[in-house]
This record gives structure tokens, C-alpha cells and sequence, in this order.
């Protein structure tokens, strides 16, 4: 009998550490799969990606820009961009000629804030 309850206490221990485990990775993906980093050359739209981007190498932005973009590197315009919202780019962006068009539908004003520009930009 001793032996019976000696499995199921170690049963219910291993149980609860892998209970632990699984909660642990299911922690791990929901924080990490939020965060985009791009640190080699990227072309991308970011209406299609979820959650926060940091560009540290060269982001060819095709698209709109739908979310700040933090880090260092930098952001080339593709194609002429309208902004719905208030926007960041941490870096530099190289507006590559191309037309910013910074009123929302409601003919409010949006705001850019950029450390470094590069290029020519036509605000609209």
C-alpha cells in the first residue's frame, strides 16, 4: 500500500510540473509572436504583421504605415503612404520621392515624428 500512494504522489508531483511547462511555453509564444525584428534587409507591408516592429537593418515599406517602427534602422517608401494615425519612425526614413499624404479621412491632420529623414517627401 505504501508503494500504491508512493506512484501517486509522484504521479500528481510530475503532473504539476508539467502543467508548469506548458503554461511556461504558452507564455512564452503569446509575449514573443508580437514583436518583429528585422535586422537584415526587409520588404514588407506592415498592414500585414501583427504587433510592434523594430527595424535595425533596411525596411523597403510597401503599403501603408499602420504601426510606429522603432529601432535604428531604415524605413525606404516604396510607394506614396497615407496616415491614418499619429505615427513614429525611430530611425531614418528615406522618402525615396514619394507622396505622405498626412490627413486622415475626417480631414484632421496626422502627425510624422521621424529622427533622420533622407530624400525628397512631398506632404500632402
Amino acid at each position: 500500500m505504501l508503494i500504491f500512494w508512493s506512484l501517486v504522489r509522484n504521479s500528481v508531483v510530475l503532473a504539476v510540473y508539467l502543467l508548469f511547462l506548458l503554461f511556461s511555453v504558452a507564455c512564452f509564444f503569446t509575449v514573443h509572436e508580437h514583436y518583429i525584428l528585422a535586422s537584415q534587409e526587409v520588404t514588407s507591408d506592415l498592414s500585414k504583421l501583427a504587433g510592434n516592429f523594430e527595424n535595425q537593418g533596411t525596411l523597403n515599406l510597401q503599403g501603408g504605415l499602420t504601426s510606429d517602427i522603432k529601432g535604428n534602422g531604415t524605413t525606404v517608401l516604396q510607394n506614396d503612404i497615407t496616415l491614418a494615425d499619429n505615427r513614429t519612425i525611430e530611425g531614418t526614413l528615406n522618402a525615396n520621392d514619394k507622396n505622405i499624404n498626412m490627413q486622415d479621412s475626417s480631414k484632421n491632420y496626422t502627425t510624422l515624428t521621424v529622427n533622420n529623414l533622407e530624400g525628397i517627401a512631398n506632404l500632402q
